[in-house]
């Protein structure tokens, strides 16, 4: 198994064809005008970053607070300058490692919950203050408003987030 951060080099395709070439550790890819994905491990965990005319919101903070040097946070800021909203759509690690670079981050209650009991298992403060959002609530970046859907199943705290503008449904590690 090769190290946490290794390039694996690409399995080869059927019919003999050559490799696809090298699985980055690390991608950042614009998606559409306003719409950006931050991607580790060859696409195992990626975040979001939707950018509205007022706000941008951020689809999780990552599996780790800082990669190469650079904090999560950077690199959100490397795409937008905009005020950021951190919703994570569910309570796991890989998806809050980051959290307390945005000092605030929204979940479902249910959400809230775990990583609160979580923190205090560990022993450890959360370092942000964890808000609850609801089924329905919308987020507002100015020209585009992103709903959050329960959908409890992976997490009992997991939540989609609709962008209506864009048409996508981040789901986190549902679908």
């Amino acid at each position: 198994t090769p190290a946490v951060g290794a390039q694996t080099p690409a399995a080869p395709q059927a019919g003999g064809m050559q490799p696809r070439g090298v699985i980055p550790k690390y991608a950042t890819r614009q998606i559409m005008d306003d719409l950006y994905q931050i991607a580790f491990g060859g696409d195992m965990v990626c975040m979001y970053v939707l950018v509205g005319r007022d706000k941008a919101l951020v689809v999780d903070s990552s599996m780790m607070p800082e990669y190469e040097g650079a904090k999560i946070i950077d690199r959100v800021k490397a795409i937008t300058e905009k005020p950021l909203i951190l919703v994570n759509t569910h309570p796991h690690g890989d998806h809050t490692a980051a959290n307390a670079q945005f000092g605030q981050a929204h979940l479902s209650a249910a959400g809230v919950d775990e990583v609160k009991a979580g923190a205090a298992k560990r022993g450890v403060q959360l370092g942000y203050t964890p808000v609850a959002v609801a089924s329905g609530h919308v987020f507002d970046l100015g020209d585009r408003q992103v709903e959050v859907i329960a959908i409890p199943a992976h997490s009992a705290g997991s939540i989609a987030l609709l962008d209506r503008k864009a048409g996508y449904l981040f789901t986190g590690d549902e679908i």
